[in-house]
C-alpha cells in the first residue's frame, strides 16, 4: 500500500492499446470523460475521440481495467475535439523512472 495509508499502487499499462478501445480521463471531483482509442500521433501521442477540458489536463487515462496508459494533455486549437495523452512510456522515460 502506498505509505501505509490502505492505498493500492495503480497499475501502469503494460500492453498496446486496441483500436476502439474504451478509455476514460480522469479530472477533479471525481469526475471522468469517456473516449475510445483511436490511434499515435506522429509525435507519438495517444489519440482519442475524448474531447478534453481543462479540469482533465494533467489527469491520467485509464483503461477499464483501471491501468494508466498515459497523462492527457491540452491538444493544437485546431484539433480541439481530439484527446491526447502522453504515453507512460514517454512519461517514465523523461523522469527516468
Amino acid at each position: 500500500t502506498v505509505f501505509n495509508t490502505g492505498i493500492a499502487p495503480v497499475k501502469l499499462g503494460n500492453r498496446s492499446l486496441l483500436e476502439g478501445e474504451q478509455l476514460y480521463t480522469l479530472g477533479k471531483n471525481n469526475t471522468s470523460i469517456k473516449g475510445k482509442f483511436t490511434g499515435y500521433s506522429e509525435a507519438g501521442l495517444i489519440l482519442s475521440d475524448a474531447s478534453i477540458r481543462q479540469d482533465y489536463l494533467g489527469g491520467p487515462l485509464v483503461s477499464e481495467e483501471g491501468m494508466v496508459f498515459g497523462v492527457s494533455v491540452a491538444p493544437p486549437k485546431e484539433q480541439k475535439k481530439t484527446g491526447l495523452a502522453v504515453p507512460m512510456a514517454m512519461v517514465k522515460q523523461e523522469f527516468g523512472l
